[in-house]
């Protein structure tokens, strides 16, 4: 008779388990990877954070760097009148208009 224990090789037994573990081992890194709090997912919020902060960053050096408007002298390098300074000036034209009109008046 032939001494059956010193057979070689897998048994079913065997590689029933070994396909039972790799095949958990791949739905955990699988879940680990795709799910709601995976890798994936959470690079992808962090991409944004980034993007956003980025965003933040450039319109905050863009506001830092413009002039502001009460720095810019006018093309005369004057000061700037105000409207009511503007207005107090009396125009040329308009004295010669308030001598005719005031010449027509009698008491």
């Amino acid at each position: 008779m032939k001494n059956l224990k010193n057979d070689k090789g897998i048994t079913l037994v065997a590689l029933v388990v070994t396909v039972v573990v790799l095949l958990i081992l791949s739905t955990v890194s699988i879940k680990l990877t795709i799910g709601g709090n995976g890798l994936i997912t959470e690079s992808k919020l962090i991409k944004q954070n980034i993007e956003e902060a980025e965003h933040e960053d450039a319109l905050e050096d863009d506001i830092n760097e413009a002039p502001s408007l009460r720095d810019t002298p006018n093309s005369k390098n004057e000061p700037t009148k105000s409207f009511a300074q503007a207005k107090a000036q009396p125009n040329d034209a308009d004295d010669e208009d308030d001598e005719d009109d005031l010449s027509s008046f009698t008491l």
